[in-house]
């Protein structure tokens, strides 16, 4: 396996000498205008179609943002459609951060966190789920292959002399830039051209014509649901996930484009989950017992409810015995944070009108006080779903409930961190709620057991925006997720107070990796069965 990865380092890499420092955190990529066809740089690599050096007064395709320090390192993929960066840091811990970007488009798709000591060459593995990287460790060089999937890693000392990439430097200045370059790499076909910065940037030139820029960055956003939904059957519903993956991309129905992006999205899921275990494990926390960290969001399947469901709370109709409950709920961060403190769990049935979804929430003391229509209820300690039916992040709807059954529903047309705007007015009209209470409400004195939740959300709340056939058929698949906002309380003269300058812990079906349930994209898929 080291020789494959050995070449394709030898045959795809030219790096430049590093000199780090700070540089811009904000993970961004600016799109630029088409490339000019300037001249080339005669000492770096000139296959027949290698897109030509920009000059000094050239600005690049997309400028790709998000590193602390200096990008020392940039490497394609063999296909050229991902670019891995590395940002060196040369404080005393010397360590390296990756960060993966879509060629095409220039979209992040994640980062592995940090390294020590720091990388001094970096290649993908031929079939790109692995990267090889070789490190200067005071006692002597040594070689990791990573698998970006699941965030294993193999160390060894290095005992190929011939490792490294020969290095050299432009005769004359990249255009587009305004810090010094300190590495310069082409994609295997040459249509592509990366250089990263001394000041954190990664800058992309691209041969593609500015209208098959666009048409690329188009086609991700339509398929992405539908390609996130089969990546995420693969991973989730196989006890060897990463075997039904590969077997997944080698599918003759799997067009090259589609290949590209579902490696993507397998790599953005595993990214995401490794970056919370490293974090958790850096906090103290114990995370031997969470789930794999190359797990899509979670998956369930709704059973068709024989009958409508009476909403009062109590779930104690035969069907809701058929549905089978979700995974404990987890911190909103995943495993960078702790376990929650109260257990919270929910469940789901559906019919040609509702729907249903109930959650059963412990909580030793239960506590409310919103009770208009519409306040904003995660002020209380709450129980929350989200719904998008495309699975786009476009028109999604939001509801939720306090243990005094208060209800705040809205839709957005949009996540808010794309601009998305509130409808605080979508009321749906067939809307059904009951909350019942195991213990007592706002009553400090008594030990409670907790509180379920019994909802029956009308498709026809959805079907103006939906996207997709609503009613919903059989083997029809939506994003959903839920979330229990919990506030920590204090009881002052017999009654329950919120304690003072403590942020609400937030709990969630499949992890969010930050404290924001807008991210359509970590939402779970629920899967819509048929009748028994």
């Amino acid at each position: 396996m080291i020789l494959p990865l050995l070449a394709a380092l030898l045959l795809s890499t030219t790096f430049l000498q590093a000199h780090p420092s700070v540089g811009d955190p904000d993970e961004v990529t600016e799109h630029r205008g088409p490339l000019t066809d300037e001249g080339l740089v005669d000492e770096l690599p000139t296959p027949q179609a290698l897109p030509r050096t920009p000059s000094a007064d050239q600005k690049p395709t997309a400028v790709l943002k998000g590193h602390k320090n200096p990008v020392s390192l940039v490497a394609f993929s063999p296909d050229g459609s991902m670019l891995a960066s590395a940002g060196w840091n040369d404080s005393t811990e010397h360590t390296t951060e990756l960060k993966f970007w879509d060629t095409a488009t220039g979209t992040p798709l994640g980062e592995f966190g940090e390294f020590a000591p720091a990388f001094t060459d970096m290649a993908f593995s031929p079939e790109e789920l692995s990267l090889l990287a070789r490190s200067q460790s005071e006692q002597e060089p040594r070689h990791m292959a990573i698998n970006l999937l699941t965030g294993a890693s193999t160390l060894q000392g290095d005992t190929d002399r011939n490792w490294g990439a020969e290095e050299s430097e432009p005769t004359s200045p990249l255009g587009g830039h305004d810090s010094d370059v300190l590495c310069v790499v082409f994609s295997p076909d040459g249509q592509r051209m990366a250089a990263g910065t001394r000041e954190g940037l990664v800058h992309l030139w691209d041969n593609a014509s500015l209208e098959d820029r666009r048409a690329a960055e188009v086609y991700r956003e339509e398929a992405l649901p539908r390609l996130e939904e089969r990546v995420a059957r693969a991973l989730t519903e196989s006890d060897q996930p990463v075997a039904a993956l590969k077997a997944l991309l080698d599918s003759e129905s799997v067009t090259p484009r589609d290949r590209e992006i579902m490696v993507q999205i397998a790599l953005g899921f595993g990214l995401k989950r490794q970056a919370a275990r490293r974090a958790g494990e850096r906090a103290g926390l114990d995370v031997t017992g969470g789930s794999p960290t190359f797990m899509a969001p979670a998956r369930y399947g709704a059973p068709r409810a024989s009958a409508p469901l009476t909403i009062d709370g109590e779930l104690n109709e035969a069907d809701w015995g058929r549905a089978p409950w979700t995974t404990p709920f987890v911190d909103i961060e995943g495993d960078a944070k702790p376990l929650p403190t109260h257990a919270t769990r929910a469940r789901m049935l559906w019919d040609d009108d509702f729907l249903y979804v109930a959650a059963e929430l412990t909580e030793p003391h239960i506590w409310g006080s919103l009770t208009k229509h519409d306040s904003i209820i995660y002020r209380d300690n709450d129980f929350e779903v989200f719904l998008d039916p495309e699975g786009d992040g476009l028109w999604y709807g939001e509801i939720e409930i306090n243990a005094l059954g208060t209800v705040f529903d809205l839709q957005l047309d949009k996540a808010y961190q794309h601009g998305g705007r509130p409808i605080i007015d979508w009321t749906p009209a067939d809307l059904r709620s009951a909350v019942s209470i195991h213990g007592t409400v706002n009553d400090p004195s008594d030990v409670d057991q907790g509180w379920t939740v019994e909802m029956a959300i009308p498709h026809s709340a959805l079907a103006d925006h939906a996207g997709v056939a609503m009613p919903p058929r059989p083997g029809d698949v939506w994003r959903i997720n839920f979330s229990r906002v919990h506030w920590q309380l204090d009881i002052v003269d017999g009654a329950y107070v919120k304690r003072p300058k403590t942020p609400e812990n937030n709990w969630v079906w499949t992890p969010q990796f930050a404290v924001n349930m807008h991210k359509p994209r970590h939402w779970g898929f629920v899967e819509f069965l048929p009748a028994e």
